[in-house]
């Protein structure tokens, strides 16, 4: 997924789309704890968590964008990362938190924000503007 949006779709099967694909689908597994107390479960995909997947010599390196710099869910989510990714692929898997990586609701995908704003009234929901 080097270069590639960790939600785009792979391209061809087998080889590293292959891994990529499996990654992916791992990923969309791994559920941001805050959106499920929220009632609204969104993957770490679809959540714009995920800053950056890069698939290289058997390894996956996995960047993450924190949505809050107080994100207390951290060190959970990234475990969930690395368990799911590694029961999807024989690879070594590591992540890395990127602080300075400034997230904003936008990041969610569309679908994310219309389940959420189907919940939530406008006055408490960060994705619509005020």
């Amino acid at each position: 997924m080097t270069g590639v949006d960790p939600s785009s779709p792979a391209t061809a099967p087998g080889g590293r789309d292959e891994v990529e694909r499996l990654v992916r689908d791992a990923l969309r597994r791994v559920v941001d704890p805050c959106s499920i107390a929220a009632g609204v479960p969104i993957d770490v995909i679809d959540m714009g968590i995920i800053k950056a997947v890069d698939v290289r010599d058997g390894a996956i390196a996995i960047t993450l964008r924190p949505t809050s710099p107080f994100c207390f869910q951290l060190d959970m989510i990234a475990a969930q990362i690395v368990a799911k990714v590694q029961e999807a692929v024989p690879h070594k898997v590591s992540t890395e938190v990127d602080f300075a990586a400034d997230w904003d609701p936008e990041m969610m995908s569309e679908q994310a924000r219309a389940r959420l704003r189907a919940v939530r009234p406008a006055s408490q929901d960060p994705t619509r503007p005020h």
